[in-house]
């Protein structure tokens, strides 16, 4: 089962084409298909994502943000949410993650092998290769998708979709709406259509304790969420696609560091 935020969606979406026997269902969060970001001509959609061109230029952003790594980061915290209260007590850890030597230059990277990730998605397209597996998408009613039906678009890349904007929300679903997210994720995993190992443990995993604590959104307890997942899938043994020790190489071997994948 794979669910995956933004960026994230975009790798999990290529792995669930590309693997599908690894992948149950697939939810992604806030974002539509890469290939149809790149064959919407629309000039609302150009403006939104104006930082993707920009991010894919050799060096220019790293010396434009050089220095300004907070305000850069501001800039788009300040815009893409609707419920600003709820990411505030997070922002200052994303901004030092990004303030680590090599950070900035590693992310705007990921937008740099846009050519390579577009080439195949409309080979794919192309081919018409859809997803098989059940298909969750869910978007910020606030956010930079306010007017488009996510959903409808992911039609055209998936035998199997469901979707829905999240009211009195932005880009960041997982701190703006922790409460609609676990909802959302109980009822698409309870009615997936074929039932794999390792979904009925992650019901169970929604039930935990610690995840039913965290979602009550005192914001300085969000972050505790993902631990809790972890926690619940040790606790009931889900099956995560991987070798056998791969829950023991979660631990940290030393003190946590703020990163990246926050």
């Amino acid at each position: 089962m794979s669910l995956a935020h933004s960026r994230a969606g975009r790798v999990a979406h290529r792995l669930a084409l590309d693997s599908p026997e690894r992948v149950a269902t697939l939810t992604v969060l806030d974002i539509a298909p890469t290939h149809a970001m790149f064959t919407n001509g629309r000039m609302r959609t150009a403006e939104g994502y104006f930082h993707w061109l920009l991010h894919m230029q050799k060096d220019l952003p790293e010396a434009l943000t050089a220095g300004r790594t907070a305000e850069y980061l501001r800039y788009f915290f300040e815009r893409w949410t609707v419920r600003r209260d709820r990411l505030d007590p997070h922002i200052d850890d994303y901004v030092r993650a990004f303030e680590q030597p090599g950070a900035m230059r590693a992310a705007f990277d990921d937008y740099r092998a846009t050519h390579e990730d577009v080439a195949v998605d409309e080979e794919d397209f192309r081919a018409q290769r859809k997803l098989t597996m059940p298909v969750l998408a869910l978007w910020g009613a606030g956010g930079l998708a306010a007017n488009t039906d996510i959903a409808t678009v992911w039609e055209s890349y998936t035998e199997n979709v469901d979707g829905r904007a999240i009211p009195d929300c932005g880009h960041f679903i997982p701190e703006e709406a922790p409460e609609t997210l676990v909802s959302e994720l109980r009822e698409f995993w309870s009615q997936s259509a074929e039932p794999r190992p390792g979904i009925g443990s992650c019901l169970e995993v929604l039930d935990h304790p610690g995840v039913a604590q965290c979602v009550r959104l005192d914001p300085g307890e969000v972050e505790e969420l993902g631990d809790a997942l972890v926690g619940g899938m040790e606790e009931f043994d889900v099956d995560l696609g991987r070798d056998g020790d791969a829950l023991d190489r979660l631990e940290p071997e030393g003190p946590e560091e703020p990163g990246l994948g926050r």
